[in-house]
């Protein structure tokens, strides 16, 4: 508590405002401005070794060369080549830099979509054909204590939830758990401090991670309950369509 009497409350809040905002948008600002700093200074380097090497080539050539070779052909060299070493090819490489980072963000943006598209492809007709499978194998009594509904409610409910909702949930965490994992790196980079908490941090996470699955699993399960009677008027109303029409009570 001493450290709260002591330290002014915007400087606390600064550290999740401003001090994350510098992380989430202007540090990959600057780290790109370092990398283009980087390419120039590189093209740079290589064009002055370049410009040393042809001199020192052609300081060292036979007279003969020169009685055979234009001297355009030589300026050349000093010129237009060193040119392209300083000006063209940084902006090349830029470029070529740039569209390796969209191809490889577009490739693991694709595997991240589409392989829980595909897993949850596998697991909803693998669940559904062990649940017809189990279904058909039961006895009598079982659906004389069950309601229809429940039953309904596997082939619908939970098969859809397989289908349109986990493939977008496992997305949105791989997406996060990139994310958090880029976050921490950098983190840690630049507050070295910051790692030795990093496994507390994780334990707590994982209990409360553990405390949300099973409090999630006990409320899905009331609520397919709470479907039941609806999944069970629905069958019994198909089923029992024609005394209906014949009582002419589709009203009720």
């Amino acid at each position: 508590m001493d450290f709260f009497d002591t330290t002014p409350i915007g400087r606390i809040l600064q550290r999740f405002s401003k001090d994350v905002d510098v992380l989430d948008v202007r540090l990959p600002g600057l780290l790109l401005d370092w990398i283009i700093c980087a390419i120039e200074f590189g093209t740079l380097r290589a064009a002055k070794r370049m410009h040393a090497a042809l001199l020192q080539t052609v300081m060292r050539l036979p007279l003969a060369f020169f009685d055979i070779t234009p001297t355009g052909r030589i300026l050349g060299r000093f010129s237009k080549d060193v040119d392209i070493m300083d000006s063209t090819l940084p902006d090349t490489v830029i470029s070529l830099t740039y569209c390796f980072y969209e191809v490889t963000l577009s490739f693991l943006s694709f595997f991240c979509d589409l392989s829980p598209q595909l897993g949850t492809w596998r697991a909803a007709k693998h669940l559904h054909a062990t649940l017809l499978q189990a279904v058909l194998r039961l006895p009598i009594g079982f659906f004389d204590i069950t309601p229809t509904g429940r039953i309904l409610g596997r082939f619908s409910k939970d098969v859809d939830i397989l289908d349109n909702t986990l493939p977008i949930t496992v997305s949105e965490l791989n997406y996060c758990f990139f994310e958090v994992v880029a976050t921490l790196v950098v983190i840690c980079i630049s507050t070295p401090i910051f790692a030795a908490v990093i496994v507390p941090i994780g334990i707590l996470y994982y209990a409360v991670q553990r405390f949300y699955v099973a409090t999630s699993r006990q409320l899905k399960r009331l609520e397919s309950v709470s479907r039941s009677p609806i999944y069970s008027h629905f069958g019994e109303t198909i089923q029992g369509v024609q005394t209906i029409r014949a009582y002419s009570v589709q009203d009720r």
